[in-house]
């Protein structure tokens, strides 16, 4: 395991995804189940601040339209970089850990399930911000997966 996290972060992407985001935390996002997700966390949501429901699920619908659209070739391209880089028993052992930290780690805090917030800040601000447009600045995930899959296409043009 050890050998795919030395090639993941020192080769495999040496300048891709150069934003304030770490690689391995975008590696693990990609597999985030974010639209499985949404739905019980919106319900959450409802429960304690019913009128962030509409606001939320704008900055979902739009997030969904420009990047939640890429999330599968994201994937796709992180395994095929990946089976060159490492084979494919080792790829198959990575995509289990990026899938472990996506759903055990990334999920419970982005996207709680059946949660009863005690106020409504989740709701009205932290995870609108998960959604949020703009640099990356926003201190939110790193699921602009339309902008990694165009940074990856660019950094794979080979030079004329």
């Amino acid at each position: 395991m050890l050998r795919i996290l030395v090639a993941l972060l020192a080769g495999l992407t040496s300048s891709v995804f150069a934003g304030n985001a770490g690689k391995m935390q975008i590696f693990a996002t990609a597999f985030l189940d974010v639209q499985g997700l949404f739905p019980n966390t919106l319900q959450s949501c409802s429960d304690i601040a019913p009128a962030s429901v509409a606001p939320l699920q704008a900055a979902y619908a739009q997030w969904q339209a420009k990047h939640g659209v890429y999330q599968q070739e994201l994937q796709q391209i992180i395994r095929k970089n990946l089976l060159l880089e490492v084979g494919a028993e080792q790829t198959e052992q990575a995509i289990a850990a990026f899938r472990y930290a996506a759903s055990q780690q990334i999920a419970p805090i982005h996207f709680p399930q059946n949660y009863h917030f005690k106020d409504d800040y989740f709701c009205t601000r932290s995870l609108l911000r998960e959604f949020a447009e703009g640099t990356g600045d926003s201190g939110g995930l790193p699921l602009k997966f339309a902008d990694y899959v165009r940074e990856w296409k660019q950094q794979s043009i080979p030079a004329k």
